[in-house]
């Protein structure tokens, strides 16, 4: 018990440690326009193309990648809130608007368990805080607005 208590916690060190250098709290502090330019920068680096959609307003966006010959709808929320069913439908909705089978949710917070649970029924891919910061990373994004 005593090792998996001490493996638990190095895990968690190293996944604080990758979060704070990634630079993700800057995004935080980002206007929507600026998240979107963002997010649209973070999807160029890892390969897709996108067309964006005009910010929400509400601290979300909506926008269409392209990778190869699938498109996907993305949808960014900017929030510190769990991502719950509310947000799932507006990515449901962007998945429609787009013709797209796949979606991908990005947050800078988390996903609640309902939304989880959508999202693995509807082809969601979700990217909570960790993730972005892991992706942030891969794409060469450490500190974003420097």
């Amino acid at each position: 018990l005593a090792v998996s208590v001490l493996v638990y916690k190095l895990f968690e060190r190293r996944q604080r440690f990758k979060v704070d250098r990634s630079g993700v709290d800057r995004v935080d502090a980002m206007d929507d326009a600026e998240f979107l330019r963002f997010l649209e920068e973070l999807f160029n680096r890892l390969g897709y193309t996108v067309e964006r959609s005009a910010p929400s307003g509400t601290g979300s966006a909506a926008f269409l990648l392209r990778e190869g010959g699938e498109r996907t709808a993305g949808y960014g929320f900017r929030t510190a809130k769990q991502v719950g069913l509310r947000e799932m439908q507006e990515v449901m909705s962007a998945k429609t608007t787009f013709g797209c089978r796949r979606g991908i949710a990005v947050t800078t917070g988390t996903f609640n368990y309902p939304s989880q649970a959508v999202a693995r029924r509807e082809d969601i891919e979700l990217w909570d805080r960790r993730a972005l910061a892991d992706r942030m990373l891969q794409a060469g994004m450490k500190r974003p607005g420097e």
